[in-house]
């Protein structure tokens, strides 16, 4: 899982490239995930230093882990379970409580072309137990942290490009 629903910030320049009513969207999105993860917390599966995000160029990389420490920034660590892994997932997927599931399809060199969302009780309960199999399996190899030990990890990363961007 990659968590990308960017904040609307005129600082980072690439959410520009996308329309007003575009970012209003995704704006509105982030503000509904981020008040239910504060409530009901959430888990994460993911690869921070994925070179599928730097294919898009490191400035996009640095703005999509920017915005996932501001989200981490408003939630409880307790509430975050995350496991980071050393390959890039396959898939996107966001699951909210047991209402429904969004899923990132076609996935490209150039990030994920089509995203489906799903209420269907069944199949939302298949994804639940699903992401739940994966996150325990993952989290026996890789070893699962909380809030604290991910946005730690995010700045490490983020001090890397920060080194290579000043190396080049």
């Amino acid at each position: 899982v990659w968590f990308a629903p960017p904040f609307y910030r005129t600082g980072i320049f690439i959410w520009l490239l996308r329309s007003e009513y575009s970012r209003n969207l995704l704006l509105k999105e982030r503000r509904a995930l981020e008040a239910h993860a504060r409530e009901a917390g959430c888990s994460l599966i993911l690869h921070p230093e994925s070179k599928v995000m730097s294919l898009r160029g490191a400035t996009v990389q640095r703005a999509y882990l920017q915005t996932l420490l501001e989200f981490l920034g408003e939630i409880p660590p307790n509430l975050v379970r995350a496991v980071v892994t050393p390959k890039t997932p396959e898939d996107s997927l966001i699951l909210v409580g047991d209402y429904f599931f969004a899923e990132g399809l076609v996935p490209t060199l150039h990030g994920l072309h089509q995203t489906v969302f799903n209420s269907h009780a069944p199949s939302v309960l298949e994804k639940m137990i699903g992401f739940k199999r994966k996150f325990e399996h993952l989290g026996n190899r890789y070893g699962i942290m909380t809030g604290t030990g991910l946005v730690e990890k995010i700045e490490q990363v983020l001090m890397i490009l920060e080194t290579e961007k000043s190396e080049s």
